[in-house]
């Protein structure tokens, strides 16, 4: 079992193209301030912490961040979507390779 073990609930921005709607890249777009230092989307941020997930467990915190990516590209079109993941971790397989001493 590792950290990234559990059923989470989380929500992610997206951004619409000519192809349709993607996750959106913080490299891109630049991270979206939801006003919280603890529940953001960026590395800092419970989610990340907990998932691995560039995403905020708080509906009200996901809005806020929807609306200033928004703001801070105007042309695109963003939307908040919902996510809901089981995880788990099992080991399939073990292999190591013994050293071999120097003489």
């Amino acid at each position: 079992m590792t950290r990234n073990d559990g059923v989470f609930k989380f929500y992610k921005i997206q951004h619409k193209d000519s192809t349709g709607w993607h996750f959106s890249s913080f490299d891109h777009f630049g991270s979206p301030d939801t006003g919280s230092k603890e529940d953001c989307f960026t590395a800092c941020g419970k989610c990340w912490q907990k998932t691995g997930q560039h995403a905020v467990y708080s509906l009200t915190l996901g809005l806020t961040g929807l609306k200033n990516m928004a703001e801070n590209n105007p042309g695109y079109n963003f939307r908040l979507v919902c996510c809901e993941i089981n995880q788990k971790t099992y080991k399939v397989a073990n292999f190591g390779i013994k050293k071999i001493k120097k003489q």
